[in-house]
């Protein structure tokens, strides 16, 4: 009991009793602060008190759940930063292969060049100064090459692909808390800002709509990168009497010319009319959901 006693005033008079309060936060950089909590925020900045003592650090360096441990309120630009560092993580990833890639074919042509043979050392040169933007790549005169080539043509095909997979999920997460942030903001009053973020929201929308749109508009695959967009959706039959839709994009869907996703669905814009949402429109598929529509 007097050890207790004793361990409480001694934290007590160095002004340490509220330091088991904190939490442990680890910055996007690696750093960890440990009993950390929040002083004040600034502008783009929060300012932490932590057992080393008082540090600054940037809201791009923390992610969302670090944000949370410290009850940091979300806004607009914080959680479009955190989608934003998502489809950075995505172009990584198509970037390291290329970069292993390289690696590869520089490795084989010095292969190549000990033993003198030109023709081979041309032909690796060629590939490394145009891999990244060839539609598709030129028969190759020996074997070593083509067999390189084929092993990156396929991890480039199954990355693309999870990253397709995993950018869905990604949006719908940055929709969901774009909602949730609007309630929070009408609740508090915050009219104006709660449009900003539903404005931020209906964007999302058109591209959850639109794979293709989706990918083109992030340049999460480079233009050059023909032989590596996402493949078409498959052609599904369109309803007798549809109307063919000049629409381009679904800002720009009326009535008259629905907005056509990569899928081949139509959608027409519908007033909302009251709520924090007034004067907005929602797009809805002109027929029921097919079968061939998933």
């Amino acid at each position: 009991m007097r050890r207790f006693v004793y361990l409480f005033v001694v934290l007590l008079i160095s002004g340490r009793a509220d330091v088991f309060a904190g939490v442990t936060v680890k910055t996007l950089g690696g750093k960890i602060y440990q009993n950390a909590e929040v002083k004040k925020v600034e502008s783009g900045v929060v300012v932490l008190l932590h057992e080393g003592g008082v540090v600054r650090i940037p809201f791009s360096n923390l992610s969302s759940e670090a944000r949370k441990s410290l009850k940091i309120k979300p806004t607009v630009k914080l959680i479009k930063r955190d989608f934003e560092n998502k489809i950075r993580g995505f172009k990584n990833t198509l970037f390291e292969l290329d970069v292993t890639y390289s690696d590869h074919l520089s490795k084989l042509e010095k292969e190549a060049q000990a033993r003198g043979q030109l023709e081979q050392v041309l032909a690796i040169k060629k590939e490394l100064a145009g891999f990244r933007a060839a539609a598709k790549p030129e028969k190759f005169k020996f074997e070593k090459l083509e067999k390189l080539r084929a092993i990156y043509d396929k991890a480039r095909v199954s990355r693309r692909n999870k990253i397709i997979d995993e950018l869905k999920v990604a949006l719908k997460q940055f929709r969901s808390e774009l909602k949730e942030l609007q309630k929070t903001l009408a609740v508090e009053g915050k009219e104006d800002e709660a449009m900003e973020a539903k404005k931020e929201e209906d964007k999302v929308i058109v591209l959850l709509m639109d794979r293709k749109q989706a990918l083109d508009t992030l340049g999460i695959f480079t233009a050059s990168d023909a032989s590596f967009k996402p493949t078409p959706a498959p052609a599904v039959s369109k309803p007798p009497g549809a109307m063919t839709s000049s629409a381009d994009t679904a800002a720009s869907a009326t009535k008259g010319k629905p907005f056509e996703n990569s899928l081949g669905m139509r959608f027409v814009p519908v007033p909302i009319i009251g709520g924090a949402s007034d004067g907005q429109r929602v797009l809805f598929s002109v027929w029921e959901t097919r079968v061939a529509d998933y």
